[in-house]
């Protein structure tokens, strides 16, 4: 059957971890996972905060207990720079005695897991990886164990990085977990603040997957019940963190948040959080709350069937509505959602000069131009500045 006289029947492609365990005390398994891959020893990456938690003490003197030769990296730090990456690259070459790596924390360190793993089978600087399918191998087994629910990092194909002040990425599928263990029980510690950051960052990968060119009808589905699931439970959680049916709701948000966006890329809105949060130190789930609701805005005459779905998902009341009035309606959910968990929906909340607009707008198009391709709706300078300007007031 020859697309060319179907041209609707377009081929796609869908990619996840090997292997995906989700539950509650799933975390728990690790050593009998260890066991099945074969790895005694271990080289554990995270950071001195989640290291020094109950539950991964627990967890780290479990598998002691069972034989395991453990080996702590904790020096992740949230939003890592190119030298953060290379500097753990020649801490794990230079041993070249670890079987397995386990990832056990937020996406920076996830990512970081993934760096550590592809090092041993990919010699050189990590520099040379950055970019779009240039890792040649698969590195050591891999184990990622989320404890926020947001990212979606253990599902994804990406390490995120700044190289220069500016926000870059590797992409490789080479790069996907061989097992992703998602417990909700290891995100009830987290505190409100984080929660809301998460939770947006993955409603932002939901949303922009589903804007994105690359979506498919996979993708779509899976971004939509995650959107359903944050739309339900985010202000439940944030209301109450030791809620566990928000927290395993918000979890399994996120893994499938992360599965769509790894596989239908994200666009203009993880763009323009890009522009602005590492000179503010920003979040990344406060630069991309403060981003969404204006790209949903301005591709809203491109994506008016998906909004409408993401409207009902998010319990807006569209009966009766013109397809265009119902499709805004999911916009106004996601900026209410945002306002109810106490994130900033305007730039000059966080103290962004008005004068700065036309420099952001311009390293929009500028810096960040590899994610706009997807957007479904081309962006122009003059766009771009219209879209801060009114980020800038908090008007949509």
């Amino acid at each position: 059957m020859s697309n060319e006289l179907f041209p609707f029947l377009k081929e796609h492609s869908f990619q996840t971890p090997r292997k995906i365990i989700f539950g509650p005390k799933v975390a728990n398994k690790l050593g009998s996972e260890l066991k099945m891959i074969g790895g005694e020893n271990v080289l554990l990456i995270t950071d001195k905060t989640v290291k020094n938690t109950d539950p991964v003490n627990k967890l780290i003197n479990s598998l002691k207990n069972e034989g395991f030769e453990i080996t702590i990296y904790d020096g992740i730090k949230s939003e890592p720079q190119l030298e953060d990456l290379e500097e753990l690259a020649k801490f794990v070459t230079s041993s070249n005695s670890f079987k397995v790596v386990v990832g056990i924390g937020g996406g920076s360190v996830l990512d970081a897991a993934k760096v550590a793993s592809m090092t041993v089978a990919n010699p050189g600087s990590i520099k040379q990886y950055i970019g779009a399918n240039k890792v040649k191998k698969h590195g050591l087994p891999l184990i990622l164990i989320p404890t926020t629910a947001g990212t979606g990092s253990e599902a994804s194909q990406a390490v995120v990085l700044t190289l220069n002040g500016v926000k870059v990425a590797i992409w490789d599928p080479n790069l996907f977990a061989d097992l992703a263990m998602v417990d909700p029980l290891m995100t009830i510690g987290m505190p409100k603040k984080l929660t809301a950051c998460t939770a947006i960052d993955a409603l932002s990968h939901a949303i922009e997957a589903m804007m994105s060119l690359d979506s498919n009808p996979l993708t779509d589905a899976i971004a939509l019940e995650s959107v359903k699931l944050i739309g339900k439970y985010l202000r439940i959680a944030y209301a109450n963190g030791q809620n566990f049916e928000a927290r395993y709701h918000l979890s399994l948000a996120a893994l499938m948040a992360g599965m769509a966006f790894s596989n239908a890329g994200l666009c203009a809105g993880h763009a323009i959080a890009y522009t602005y949060a590492s000179e503010y130190n920003l979040p990344h789930g406060i630069s991309c709350a403060l981003s969404l609701p204006y790209i949903m805005a301005f591709n809203l005459p491109t994506c008016v069937d998906k909004f409408i779905a993401i409207a009902r998902m998010m319990d807006e009341q569209i009966k009766d509505l013109p397809p265009f009035d119902a499709a805004h309606k999911a916009v106004i959910a996601v900026r209410k959602l945002i306002e109810d968990v106490a994130l900033p929906t305007s730039l000059k909340e966080i103290g962004i000069p008005k004068g700065e607009v036309p420099r952001y707008a311009k390293d929009l198009i500028t810096k960040y131009a590899r994610l706009l391709p997807r957007n479904p709706r081309e962006i122009s300078i003059e766009d771009s500045v219209t879209i801060f300007k009114r980020m800038w007031e908090g008007k949509l």
